[in-house]
Protein backbone atom coordinates (compact mmCIF):
# COMPACT_ATOMS: atom_id res chain seq x y z
CA UNK A 1 0.00 0.00 0.00
CA UNK A 2 3.29 2.47 0.86
CA UNK A 3 3.90 1.69 -2.62
CA UNK A 4 0.85 2.90 -4.02
CA UNK A 5 0.51 6.21 -1.42
CA UNK A 6 4.42 7.04 -2.39
CA UNK A 7 3.09 7.04 -6.31
CA UNK A 8 0.16 9.63 -5.69
CA UNK A 9 -2.53 6.80 -5.56
CA UNK A 10 -5.33 6.99 -2.99
CA UNK A 11 -7.60 4.05 -1.79
CA UNK A 12 -10.06 5.79 -4.88
CA UNK A 13 -7.39 4.58 -7.41
CA UNK A 14 -6.76 1.07 -5.64
CA UNK A 15 -10.25 0.36 -5.55
CA UNK A 16 -10.77 1.16 -9.79
CA UNK A 17 -7.42 -0.64 -10.37
CA UNK A 18 -9.44 -3.61 -8.23
CA UNK A 19 -12.49 -3.27 -10.42
CA UNK A 20 -10.48 -3.64 -13.57
CA UNK A 21 -9.41 -6.50 -12.49
CA UNK A 22 -12.82 -7.72 -11.98
CA UNK A 23 -13.68 -6.48 -15.63
CA UNK A 24 -10.97 -8.37 -17.06
CA UNK A 25 -12.12 -11.48 -15.68
CA UNK A 26 -15.61 -10.79 -17.06
CA UNK A 27 -13.85 -10.64 -20.55
CA UNK A 28 -12.21 -13.74 -19.76
CA UNK A 29 -15.44 -15.29 -18.95
CA UNK A 30 -16.91 -14.38 -21.96
CA UNK A 31 -14.41 -15.19 -24.13
CA UNK A 32 -14.03 -18.64 -22.81
CA UNK A 33 -17.97 -19.02 -22.64
CA UNK A 34 -17.46 -18.52 -26.72
CA UNK A 35 -14.97 -20.34 -27.64
CA UNK A 36 -14.11 -22.89 -25.47
CA UNK A 37 -11.27 -24.31 -24.07
CA UNK A 38 -9.19 -24.45 -26.99
CA UNK A 39 -8.71 -20.05 -27.07
CA UNK A 40 -5.53 -18.69 -25.08
CA UNK A 41 -7.53 -16.41 -22.97
CA UNK A 42 -4.88 -15.57 -20.13
CA UNK A 43 -3.89 -12.21 -22.09
CA UNK A 44 -5.84 -8.95 -21.08
CA UNK A 45 -5.74 -9.05 -17.25
CA UNK A 46 -1.96 -8.48 -17.29
CA UNK A 47 -1.22 -6.77 -20.22
CA UNK A 48 -4.50 -4.75 -21.90
CA UNK A 49 -2.27 -3.11 -24.16
CA UNK A 50 -0.93 -6.18 -26.46
CA UNK A 51 -4.20 -7.68 -26.11
CA UNK A 52 -6.21 -4.48 -27.07
CA UNK A 53 -3.73 -4.05 -30.24
CA UNK A 54 -4.27 -7.40 -30.79
CA UNK A 55 -8.13 -7.53 -31.08
CA UNK A 56 -8.19 -4.80 -33.29
CA UNK A 57 -5.81 -6.46 -35.59
CA UNK A 58 -8.23 -9.79 -35.97
CA UNK A 59 -11.72 -8.22 -34.90
CA UNK A 60 -12.22 -8.16 -38.84
CA UNK A 61 -11.15 -11.24 -39.98
CA UNK A 62 -14.20 -13.35 -37.49
CA UNK A 63 -16.89 -14.83 -39.34
CA UNK A 64 -19.18 -14.68 -36.56
CA UNK A 65 -20.57 -11.14 -36.20
CA UNK A 66 -21.77 -11.71 -32.67
CA UNK A 67 -18.50 -13.00 -31.43
CA UNK A 68 -17.24 -9.88 -33.12
CA UNK A 69 -19.41 -8.04 -31.70
CA UNK A 70 -19.26 -8.93 -28.04
CA UNK A 71 -15.01 -8.92 -28.53
CA UNK A 72 -15.51 -5.17 -29.67
CA UNK A 73 -17.91 -4.54 -26.37
CA UNK A 74 -14.98 -5.91 -24.30
CA UNK A 75 -11.83 -3.91 -26.08
CA UNK A 76 -13.85 -0.36 -25.90
CA UNK A 77 -13.45 -1.33 -21.89
CA UNK A 78 -9.66 -2.60 -22.55
CA UNK A 79 -9.44 1.18 -24.20
CA UNK A 80 -10.31 3.09 -21.39
CA UNK A 81 -8.34 1.15 -18.89
CA UNK A 82 -5.54 2.03 -20.84
CA UNK A 83 -6.11 5.44 -20.17
CA UNK A 84 -6.17 4.91 -16.61
CA UNK A 85 -3.12 3.67 -16.69
CA UNK A 86 -1.95 6.41 -18.74
CA UNK A 87 -3.60 9.34 -16.17
CA UNK A 88 -1.74 7.21 -13.64
CA UNK A 89 1.56 8.19 -15.10
CA UNK A 90 0.18 11.44 -16.18
CA UNK A 91 0.86 11.01 -19.71
CA UNK A 92 -0.86 12.11 -22.51
CA UNK A 93 -3.80 10.30 -22.69
CA UNK A 94 -3.64 10.49 -26.80
CA UNK A 95 -0.97 10.56 -28.53
CA UNK A 96 -1.86 9.38 -31.89
CA UNK A 97 -4.83 9.50 -33.98
CA UNK A 98 -4.98 5.69 -34.92
CA UNK A 99 -4.39 2.97 -32.63
CA UNK A 100 -2.75 0.50 -34.16
CA UNK A 101 -4.15 -3.40 -35.17
CA UNK A 102 -1.28 -6.07 -34.98
CA UNK A 103 -1.45 -9.89 -36.27
CA UNK A 104 -2.44 -12.47 -33.97
CA UNK A 105 1.57 -14.22 -34.49
CA UNK A 106 2.75 -10.43 -33.48
CA UNK A 107 0.22 -10.68 -30.11
CA UNK A 108 1.32 -14.28 -29.61
CA UNK A 109 5.20 -13.31 -29.54
CA UNK A 110 4.32 -10.15 -27.61
CA UNK A 111 2.41 -12.08 -24.66
CA UNK A 112 4.32 -15.49 -24.64
CA UNK A 113 6.80 -14.19 -22.27
CA UNK A 114 4.31 -12.76 -19.72
CA UNK A 115 2.11 -16.35 -19.80
CA UNK A 116 2.69 -18.46 -17.06
CA UNK A 117 0.51 -21.69 -17.50
CA UNK A 118 -2.61 -22.84 -19.83
CA UNK A 119 -5.52 -25.08 -19.24
CA UNK A 120 -4.35 -29.15 -19.24
CA UNK A 121 -6.32 -29.21 -22.48
CA UNK A 122 -4.88 -26.05 -23.77
CA UNK A 123 -4.14 -26.69 -27.92
CA UNK A 124 -0.66 -25.81 -28.60
CA UNK A 125 -0.26 -22.66 -30.97
CA UNK A 126 1.90 -23.62 -34.69
CA UNK A 127 3.42 -19.93 -34.59
CA UNK A 128 7.35 -19.98 -34.13
CA UNK A 129 8.39 -17.49 -31.45
CA UNK A 130 11.35 -15.09 -32.29
CA UNK A 131 13.60 -14.58 -30.13
CA UNK A 132 12.66 -10.98 -27.62
CA UNK A 133 13.89 -7.85 -29.24
CA UNK A 134 14.50 -5.18 -26.32
CA UNK A 135 15.04 -1.38 -26.37
CA UNK A 136 17.59 -0.37 -24.12
CA UNK A 137 17.16 3.07 -23.67
CA UNK A 138 13.37 3.17 -23.69
CA UNK A 139 12.02 6.42 -22.61
CA UNK A 140 10.70 6.39 -18.94
CA UNK A 141 7.93 8.50 -18.38
CA UNK A 142 8.61 8.54 -14.89
CA UNK A 143 12.22 11.00 -15.38
CA UNK A 144 11.92 14.31 -15.60
CA UNK A 145 14.70 13.75 -18.83
CA UNK A 146 12.75 10.35 -19.56
CA UNK A 147 14.16 10.53 -23.21
CA UNK A 148 17.88 9.66 -21.08
CA UNK A 149 16.61 6.29 -19.57
CA UNK A 150 18.80 3.49 -20.29
CA UNK A 151 17.31 0.26 -19.47
CA UNK A 152 15.27 1.54 -15.84
CA UNK A 153 12.15 3.88 -14.24
CA UNK A 154 12.62 5.42 -11.66
CA UNK A 155 10.48 7.92 -9.69
CA UNK A 156 12.29 11.22 -10.20
CA UNK A 157 9.54 13.38 -11.29
CA UNK A 158 6.64 12.08 -8.76
CA UNK A 159 8.13 15.18 -6.21
CA UNK A 160 8.45 17.61 -8.81
CA UNK A 161 5.17 20.16 -9.68
CA UNK A 162 7.43 22.06 -12.32
CA UNK A 163 4.87 22.87 -15.26
CA UNK A 164 6.92 20.57 -17.96
CA UNK A 165 8.31 18.35 -15.62
CA UNK A 166 5.57 16.69 -13.15
CA UNK A 167 4.74 13.60 -13.92
CA UNK A 168 2.25 12.53 -10.53
CA UNK A 169 -1.20 11.02 -11.66
CA UNK A 170 -3.47 13.34 -13.15
CA UNK A 171 -5.92 13.85 -16.47
CA UNK A 172 -2.76 14.48 -17.95
CA UNK A 173 0.22 16.90 -18.15
CA UNK A 174 1.98 18.59 -20.83
CA UNK A 175 5.65 17.79 -20.68
CA UNK A 176 7.94 20.22 -21.46
CA UNK A 177 10.72 17.51 -22.29
CA UNK A 178 9.73 14.77 -24.57
CA UNK A 179 9.83 11.12 -24.46
CA UNK A 180 10.91 10.74 -28.21
CA UNK A 181 11.84 13.05 -30.58
CA UNK A 182 12.43 12.66 -34.53
CA UNK A 183 16.16 11.63 -35.36
CA UNK A 184 16.55 9.74 -31.59
CA UNK A 185 19.09 7.23 -31.88
CA UNK A 186 17.38 3.71 -30.11
CA UNK A 187 19.95 0.90 -28.85
CA UNK A 188 18.23 -2.57 -29.64
CA UNK A 189 19.25 -6.20 -28.12
CA UNK A 190 18.12 -9.31 -29.29
CA UNK A 191 18.00 -12.15 -27.14
CA UNK A 192 19.82 -15.34 -28.32
CA UNK A 193 17.41 -18.08 -30.27
CA UNK A 194 16.86 -20.97 -27.26
CA UNK A 195 14.96 -19.38 -24.70
CA UNK A 196 11.98 -21.10 -23.42
CA UNK A 197 9.12 -18.87 -22.90
CA UNK A 198 5.51 -19.22 -22.83
CA UNK A 199 2.98 -21.42 -20.74
CA UNK A 200 4.85 -23.89 -18.56
CA UNK A 201 8.38 -22.79 -20.86
CA UNK A 202 6.48 -24.96 -23.13
CA UNK A 203 7.75 -23.14 -26.30
CA UNK A 204 11.19 -22.33 -27.44
CA UNK A 205 12.48 -19.42 -29.35
CA UNK A 206 14.15 -19.74 -32.81
CA UNK A 207 14.60 -18.18 -35.77
CA UNK A 208 15.56 -18.87 -39.52
CA UNK A 209 16.34 -15.58 -40.19
CA UNK A 210 20.25 -14.08 -40.62
CA UNK A 211 21.41 -11.41 -38.89
CA UNK A 212 18.75 -8.62 -38.10
CA UNK A 213 19.06 -5.87 -40.03
CA UNK A 214 15.70 -3.78 -40.11
CA UNK A 215 13.23 -2.57 -37.47
CA UNK A 216 10.02 -1.94 -38.38
CA UNK A 217 8.03 0.85 -36.22
CA UNK A 218 4.15 -0.21 -35.37
CA UNK A 219 3.09 3.20 -34.51
CA UNK A 220 0.69 2.92 -31.27
CA UNK A 221 0.27 4.91 -27.65
CA UNK A 222 3.00 3.06 -25.79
Amino acid sequence: MKDFEDAGLTAEDRFLLEFMANQEVGHATALTNMLGPQAPIDICQKLNRWGEFGVCGFLNHLDAREVGQILLQSITTEARQQMIFRQFEGLFLMPVWFEVGIPQSWAWTLLAPYISSCPANQTRLAWQNPPALRVLNQPSPARVRGKQAYNETTGGCLNTHTVGENCDPAIWHNRANPLSYPGREVYLEWDKPGRMIGPNNSYVTSTSAGDPKFVAWARSSM
